[in-house]
């Protein structure tokens, strides 16, 4: 029996013209969607499990100042 899970993600998203946020990986291959919304739709088999993943890189001016960015 399959599943058909669908995988819901939000990249940040930036209010300020200067700041970009670009997705740079992810596996399985996605495209970003409107307002930074990622959504894998999934086909597993029972107990099959998949791993998902993204990268993601912020770009902005290096003399501004961007806050929330640690890990």
């Amino acid at each position: 029996m399959n599943i058909k899970p669908q995988l819901t993600e939000q990249l940040p998203v930036s209010r300020h013209e200067q700041i970009k946020v670009r997705l740079t990986r992810s596996n399985p291959q996605i495209q970003l969607g409107e307002m930074g919304i990622l959504e894998w739709d999934l086909l597993l088999a029972s107990q099959e499990q998949q791993e998902v993943y993204y990268q993601f890189i912020v770009e902005h001016p290096s003399d501004l100042t961007v806050l929330g960015l640690e890990i």
